[in-house]
């Protein structure tokens, strides 16, 4: 399962990212997504992460919120701050919902 929530999201180093999760399951972005989009997603994540690294505020959101709310509560909480990661979050939360139902169906 891939890191969908933004307080695992700056853990991950950019190129891990792109290796181990986005190019990993890029045949599946594919059908939601363009190219430019799924670009733009990994410009999103390492925005995330100079955003947490540099921002104590941003930094305490993200980490304030966890392990007690849903993705979809902890993606609205980070754009409420008006930092965008509107294409990270509903990609991610897309391609969530598919490894989900596939581990359901099959094992592998």
């Amino acid at each position: 399962m891939p890191h969908v929530v933004p307080h695992e999201l700056v853990k991950v180093a950019p190129r891990h990212f792109i290796s181990d999760e986005l190019n990993i399951y890029r045949p599946r972005l594919d059908r939601f997504w363009s190219e430019e989009e799924i670009n733009e997603i990994e410009v999103e994540q390492r925005d995330l992460i100079k955003w947490y690294n540099n921002d104590q505020h941003i930094e305490h959101i993200i980490n304030l919120y966890k392990h007690t709310v849903s993705f979809n509560e902890a993606w609205t909480r980070l754009a409420s701050l008006s930092i965008g990661y509107a294409n990270f979050a509903v990609g991610w939360q897309r391609l969530s919902q598919t490894q989900h139902r596939s581990n359901r169906i099959s094992p592998f």
